[in-house]
């Protein structure tokens, strides 16, 4: 059994992308949307809620510009290459 979708609303850069990926990957747009959202469901089986939770993208973007700034600059260090070790 088949069921159609219908997506309303997408950005423009959301239809070019999908355009540019279709183009690439030498099938049409649906064809396309249909293998994004597989790859991104991942493997799901009759009954399955979904995929387990497996990253952190939820907290993408959560930090506010203080946060980010003093992650940054704690993590500086880490930007830095000892010459000395390279000789």
């Amino acid at each position: 059994m088949t069921t159609s979708l219908t997506i309303d609303n997408l950005d423009a850069e959301i239809i070019e992308c999908l355009q540019a990926e279709a183009d690439r990957r030498g099938v049409d747009v649906g064809a396309v949307a249909k293998q994004v959202l597989e790859e991104g469901l991942g493997p799901v089986t009759k009954g399955s809620a979904g995929p387990p939770y497996r990253d952190l993208k939820a907290l993408a973007g959560t930090w506010s510009d203080e946060e980010a700034e003093a992650f940054l600059s704690i993590i500086a260090d880490f930007d830095r290459i000892d010459e000395d070790m390279w000789k």
